[in-house]
Protein backbone atom coordinates (compact mmCIF):
# COMPACT_ATOMS: atom_id res chain seq x y z
CA UNK A 1 0.00 0.00 0.00
CA UNK A 2 1.40 3.33 -1.14
CA UNK A 3 0.46 5.80 1.61
CA UNK A 4 1.86 8.76 -0.31
CA UNK A 5 -0.29 7.97 -3.39
CA UNK A 6 -3.43 7.52 -1.26
CA UNK A 7 -2.77 10.85 0.48
CA UNK A 8 -2.33 12.72 -2.80
CA UNK A 9 -5.40 11.11 -4.39
CA UNK A 10 -7.54 12.06 -1.37
CA UNK A 11 -6.04 15.44 -0.58
CA UNK A 12 -9.26 16.95 0.80
CA UNK A 13 -9.78 14.10 3.26
CA UNK A 14 -6.11 14.30 4.26
CA UNK A 15 -6.37 18.03 4.99
CA UNK A 16 -9.54 17.50 7.05
CA UNK A 17 -7.88 14.72 9.06
CA UNK A 18 -4.80 16.87 9.70
CA UNK A 19 -6.99 19.76 10.88
CA UNK A 20 -8.92 17.43 13.23
CA UNK A 21 -5.70 16.02 14.66
CA UNK A 22 -4.23 19.52 15.11
CA UNK A 23 -7.42 20.74 16.83
CA UNK A 24 -7.48 17.73 19.18
CA UNK A 25 -3.82 18.24 20.04
CA UNK A 26 -4.33 21.95 20.67
CA UNK A 27 -7.34 21.26 22.90
CA UNK A 28 -5.67 18.45 24.87
CA UNK A 29 -2.57 20.57 25.43
CA UNK A 30 -4.49 22.88 27.77
CA UNK A 31 -6.13 19.91 29.52
CA UNK A 32 -2.81 18.34 30.49
CA UNK A 33 -2.11 18.20 34.22
CA UNK A 34 0.62 20.59 35.33
CA UNK A 35 2.74 20.65 38.47
CA UNK A 36 5.62 23.05 38.97
CA UNK A 37 6.91 20.87 41.82
CA UNK A 38 6.13 17.24 40.90
CA UNK A 39 6.73 14.76 43.74
CA UNK A 40 9.76 12.51 43.45
CA UNK A 41 11.64 10.25 45.81
CA UNK A 42 15.07 11.29 47.09
CA UNK A 43 17.07 8.16 47.88
CA UNK A 44 20.22 9.93 49.04
CA UNK A 45 21.60 10.83 52.44
CA UNK A 46 24.88 12.21 53.78
CA UNK A 47 26.83 11.16 56.85
CA UNK A 48 29.08 13.98 58.07
CA UNK A 49 31.71 13.40 60.75
CA UNK A 50 34.27 15.88 62.08
CA UNK A 51 37.68 14.87 63.41
CA UNK A 52 39.40 18.22 64.14
CA UNK A 53 43.13 18.40 63.51
CA UNK A 54 43.42 15.08 61.66
CA UNK A 55 44.94 14.79 58.19
CA UNK A 56 42.85 13.40 55.30
CA UNK A 57 44.69 10.06 55.55
CA UNK A 58 43.98 9.68 59.26
CA UNK A 59 40.35 10.71 58.74
CA UNK A 60 39.98 8.01 56.09
CA UNK A 61 41.67 5.29 58.15
CA UNK A 62 40.10 6.03 61.55
CA UNK A 63 36.68 7.39 60.60
CA UNK A 64 35.58 6.98 56.99
CA UNK A 65 36.56 3.30 56.54
CA UNK A 66 34.87 2.35 59.81
CA UNK A 67 31.65 4.13 58.90
CA UNK A 68 31.58 2.69 55.37
CA UNK A 69 31.98 -0.83 56.74
CA UNK A 70 28.96 -0.33 58.98
CA UNK A 71 26.83 1.35 56.30
CA UNK A 72 27.38 -1.58 53.91
CA UNK A 73 25.48 -3.78 56.37
CA UNK A 74 22.26 -2.06 55.26
CA UNK A 75 20.89 -4.22 52.43
CA UNK A 76 18.95 -1.36 50.80
CA UNK A 77 22.14 0.59 50.04
CA UNK A 78 23.01 0.75 46.34
CA UNK A 79 26.25 2.74 46.40
CA UNK A 80 28.51 4.65 48.78
CA UNK A 81 30.73 7.60 47.89
CA UNK A 82 33.11 9.06 50.46
CA UNK A 83 35.40 12.05 50.72
CA UNK A 84 37.97 12.52 53.46
CA UNK A 85 39.33 16.01 54.02
CA UNK A 86 41.37 17.62 56.76
CA UNK A 87 39.28 17.10 59.89
CA UNK A 88 36.15 16.11 57.95
CA UNK A 89 34.57 12.93 56.56
CA UNK A 90 31.62 13.12 54.14
CA UNK A 91 29.88 9.92 53.02
CA UNK A 92 27.06 10.03 50.44
CA UNK A 93 24.66 7.07 50.46
CA UNK A 94 22.38 6.13 47.56
CA UNK A 95 19.61 3.58 48.05
CA UNK A 96 18.31 1.11 45.47
CA UNK A 97 15.77 2.38 42.95
CA UNK A 98 13.08 -0.06 44.08
CA UNK A 99 12.93 1.54 47.53
CA UNK A 100 9.63 3.44 47.68
CA UNK A 101 9.00 6.68 49.50
CA UNK A 102 7.15 4.83 52.27
CA UNK A 103 10.17 2.57 52.86
CA UNK A 104 12.68 5.43 53.22
CA UNK A 105 11.99 6.31 56.85
CA UNK A 106 12.73 2.82 58.26
CA UNK A 107 15.99 2.72 56.29
CA UNK A 108 17.15 6.11 57.58
CA UNK A 109 16.12 5.12 61.11
CA UNK A 110 18.27 2.00 60.82
CA UNK A 111 21.15 4.15 59.55
CA UNK A 112 20.83 6.49 62.55
CA UNK A 113 20.80 3.54 64.93
CA UNK A 114 23.95 2.07 63.42
CA UNK A 115 25.74 5.43 63.45
CA UNK A 116 24.76 5.89 67.10
CA UNK A 117 26.09 2.43 68.02
CA UNK A 118 29.43 3.05 66.28
CA UNK A 119 30.19 6.35 68.04
CA UNK A 120 31.95 4.52 70.88
CA UNK A 121 34.42 3.00 68.38
CA UNK A 122 35.40 6.33 66.82
CA UNK A 123 38.53 8.21 67.99
CA UNK A 124 38.26 10.53 70.96
CA UNK A 125 37.41 14.07 69.91
CA UNK A 126 35.25 12.98 66.97
CA UNK A 127 32.10 15.06 66.41
CA UNK A 128 29.22 13.12 64.87
CA UNK A 129 28.30 11.23 62.77
CA UNK A 130 25.50 13.55 61.66
CA UNK A 131 22.96 12.10 59.19
CA UNK A 132 21.38 14.50 56.71
CA UNK A 133 18.50 12.88 54.85
CA UNK A 134 16.11 15.85 54.85
CA UNK A 135 16.01 18.90 52.58
CA UNK A 136 18.37 17.24 50.06
CA UNK A 137 15.85 17.62 47.23
CA UNK A 138 14.34 20.89 48.41
CA UNK A 139 14.03 23.60 45.78
CA UNK A 140 12.38 26.98 46.16
CA UNK A 141 9.65 28.03 43.76
CA UNK A 142 9.66 31.74 44.60
CA UNK A 143 12.55 33.98 45.65
CA UNK A 144 11.71 37.38 47.12
CA UNK A 145 14.19 40.18 47.81
CA UNK A 146 13.99 42.98 50.37
CA UNK A 147 16.43 45.83 49.79
CA UNK A 148 16.80 49.48 50.59
CA UNK A 149 19.49 52.16 50.37
CA UNK A 150 20.59 53.94 53.51
CA UNK A 151 18.58 51.73 55.88
CA UNK A 152 20.20 49.69 58.64
CA UNK A 153 20.44 45.99 57.76
CA UNK A 154 18.85 45.11 61.11
CA UNK A 155 15.72 47.05 60.14
CA UNK A 156 15.59 45.31 56.75
CA UNK A 157 15.92 41.95 58.50
CA UNK A 158 12.94 42.90 60.69
CA UNK A 159 10.84 43.56 57.58
CA UNK A 160 11.95 40.22 56.14
CA UNK A 161 10.82 38.43 59.31
CA UNK A 162 7.41 40.10 59.08
CA UNK A 163 7.06 39.00 55.45
CA UNK A 164 8.10 35.46 56.41
CA UNK A 165 5.39 35.32 59.08
CA UNK A 166 2.78 36.39 56.53
CA UNK A 167 3.97 33.91 53.89
CA UNK A 168 3.87 30.97 56.31
CA UNK A 169 0.14 31.59 56.78
CA UNK A 170 -0.52 30.77 53.12
CA UNK A 171 -1.95 27.26 52.68
CA UNK A 172 0.50 26.21 49.94
CA UNK A 173 3.68 27.44 51.65
CA UNK A 174 5.71 24.73 53.40
CA UNK A 175 8.97 26.51 54.20
CA UNK A 176 10.51 29.97 54.06
CA UNK A 177 14.26 30.44 54.51
CA UNK A 178 16.38 33.56 54.76
CA UNK A 179 19.30 34.27 52.50
CA UNK A 180 21.93 36.98 52.65
CA UNK A 181 21.23 37.97 56.25
CA UNK A 182 24.27 39.79 57.60
CA UNK A 183 25.64 38.64 60.92
CA UNK A 184 25.66 41.44 63.45
CA UNK A 185 29.16 42.34 64.64
CA UNK A 186 30.63 44.92 66.98
CA UNK A 187 34.21 46.06 66.37
CA UNK A 188 36.22 47.42 69.31
CA UNK A 189 39.16 49.67 68.38
CA UNK A 190 41.58 50.41 71.21
CA UNK A 191 44.61 52.66 71.66
CA UNK A 192 47.86 50.73 72.17
CA UNK A 193 49.37 53.59 74.19
CA UNK A 194 46.38 53.60 76.54
CA UNK A 195 46.69 49.85 77.06
CA UNK A 196 50.40 50.15 77.80
CA UNK A 197 49.78 52.95 80.28
CA UNK A 198 47.45 50.71 82.30
CA UNK A 199 49.64 47.61 81.89
CA UNK A 200 47.13 45.72 79.75
CA UNK A 201 47.47 43.67 76.57
CA UNK A 202 45.02 43.00 73.75
CA UNK A 203 44.62 39.35 74.84
CA UNK A 204 43.80 40.40 78.41
CA UNK A 205 41.22 42.85 77.07
CA UNK A 206 39.66 40.12 74.94
CA UNK A 207 39.51 37.71 77.88
CA UNK A 208 37.83 40.27 80.15
CA UNK A 209 35.15 41.06 77.55
CA UNK A 210 34.51 37.35 76.87
CA UNK A 211 34.12 36.59 80.58
CA UNK A 212 31.76 39.52 81.14
CA UNK A 213 29.05 38.67 78.61
CA UNK A 214 28.24 35.14 79.77
CA UNK A 215 24.68 33.81 79.77
CA UNK A 216 23.96 31.03 82.23
CA UNK A 217 21.15 29.81 84.44
CA UNK A 218 21.03 31.10 87.99
CA UNK A 219 19.12 28.08 89.26
CA UNK A 220 16.17 28.22 91.61
CA UNK A 221 15.38 28.45 95.30
CA UNK A 222 12.50 26.51 96.88
CA UNK A 223 10.87 28.29 99.83
CA UNK A 224 8.04 26.21 101.22
CA UNK A 225 5.57 25.72 98.38
CA UNK A 226 7.08 28.52 96.33
CA UNK A 227 9.80 28.18 93.75
CA UNK A 228 11.90 31.27 93.05
CA UNK A 229 13.81 31.35 89.77
CA UNK A 230 17.15 33.18 89.77
CA UNK A 231 18.16 34.96 86.58
CA UNK A 232 21.55 36.72 86.56
CA UNK A 233 21.87 40.07 84.84
CA UNK A 234 24.81 42.01 83.47
CA UNK A 235 25.01 40.66 79.92
CA UNK A 236 25.34 43.07 77.02
CA UNK A 237 22.12 44.43 75.55
CA UNK A 238 23.41 47.48 73.65
CA UNK A 239 26.57 49.36 72.67
CA UNK A 240 26.57 51.47 75.85
CA UNK A 241 26.81 48.30 77.96
CA UNK A 242 30.00 47.39 76.13
CA UNK A 243 31.46 50.87 76.63
CA UNK A 244 30.71 50.68 80.37
CA UNK A 245 32.50 47.36 80.86
CA UNK A 246 34.81 47.60 83.87
CA UNK A 247 38.40 46.65 83.03
CA UNK A 248 40.58 45.77 86.06
CA UNK A 249 44.21 46.85 85.76
CA UNK A 250 47.36 45.40 87.41
CA UNK A 251 47.53 48.51 89.64
CA UNK A 252 44.22 47.57 91.26
CA UNK A 253 42.05 50.29 89.76
CA UNK A 254 39.24 49.69 87.28
CA UNK A 255 38.58 51.71 84.15
CA UNK A 256 35.78 51.76 81.61
CA UNK A 257 36.31 50.13 78.25
CA UNK A 258 35.05 53.31 76.62
CA UNK A 259 37.97 55.25 78.13
CA UNK A 260 40.56 53.27 76.19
Amino acid sequence: MNITKITLDNSRITVVLLLIIAFMGFKNYFDLSQDSMPPYTIRKASVITRFPGASPLRVEELVTDLLEETIREIVQVKSIESESRTGLSVITITLKNEISNAELRPVWDELRQKMGDIQARLPQGTIGPIIKDRDIGTVFGVILGVSSYGVNSKIIEGYAKDIRSELLQLPDVAKVKYGGVQEERVFIAFDDQQLSRYGLTAQQLKGIINSTNILFSGGEVVVGKKRILLEPTGNYTNIEDIKNTLIPTPSGESILLGDI
